[in-house]
């Protein structure tokens, strides 16, 4: 039996003396007070060694852990507020949409009144009213409606924004009830043409979708080719298409016939 221990204990040091050439310099110092009688108890000695400097390294990888799972911790913390700060800013730059849309709907009804105005006060100064004085009054009015229209829309949206709590709003409809209420909002178009390109299979085809939000989508793509328009010399022509894929989705494309985006924009 001391013949095995002796033989373990000399694998012991063979693996201690390996692992010292490969990571460790310089010699093991023995105290001077103690006195090594036999080579047992060297080997014994250079043991304690090990297992003291074993203990020290458990000790540091402990607290390298316990560093490492904090920093996990403090990271995870991190990443969730960088989360919650994008999903702020996104609802901000959301919001900013709303309202520059809201100022632009402001903007034409206010025009729209003034210019209502304006032709109404001119119309009392003649005896005898035109008829088309009566159609541009009659096309102001439309204006004032289709803005009025919007606004509202816009109105609770901004709201919804405001309080965080964006939610889709689904209803059942055909599209030819979408047209429609597409045709009122885009009153604004005025005499620009306008066409809409759709299957009249699709046309009583049920849909389950936010109409309202959708169609904000859609009159911001008309509106922006409109506002293009307006500076080209050619007759405008603005068309939306809408389809239906596959029975469940719901497409809408908005082309134009103006000019393509300067570089600069892009």
């Amino acid at each position: 039996r001391t013949r095995l221990i002796s033989r373990q204990v000399d694998i012991l040091c063979r693996q201690f003396l390996a692992y010292r050439r490969e990571h460790e310099q310089g010699e093991l110092e023995i105290p001077s007070k103690i006195e090594v009688r036999t080579g047992m108890e060297l080997r014994v000695m250079m043991l304690r060694e090990l297992w003291n400097r074993f203990q020290k390294t458990q000790e540091a990888l402990a607290l390298n852990l316990t560093e490492l799972e904090n920093s996990k911790v403090q990271l995870e913390q991190t990443v969730d507020s960088l989360k919650r700060a994008k999903a702020h800013e996104q609802r901000l730059v959301e919001l900013g949409y709303a309202v520059a849309e809201f100022g632009h709907d402001i903007g034409n009804a206010n025009g729209s009144i003034l210019s209502f105005c304006t032709l109404v006060l001119k119309m009392f100064e003649k005896d005898l009213v035109s008829t088309m004085d009566l159609v541009r009054a009659l096309t102001y009015i439309r204006r004032i409606k289709h803005s009025s229209v919007n606004i509202s829309g816009l109105t609770g949206d901004i709201v919804e924004f405001a309080k965080g709590n964006m939610k889709l709003h689904r209803e059942k409809m055909t599209l030819e009830q979408f047209k429609e209420q597409l045709d009122v909002q885009l009153g604004f178009v005025g005499e620009m043409k306008l066409e809409y390109h759709l299957t009249e299979q699709d046309l009583e085809v049920p849909l389950y979708f936010d109409c309202r939000k959708v169609s904000r989508v859609v009159v911001n793509l008309v509106k922006n080719s409109w506002e293009k328009l307006l500076d080209e010399e050619e007759e405008g022509l603005i068309q939306i298409r809408i389809s239906i894929l596959d029975q469940k989705d719901l497409q809408i494309q908005v082309y134009d016939n103006g000019g393509s985006i300067s570089e600069n924009i892009v």
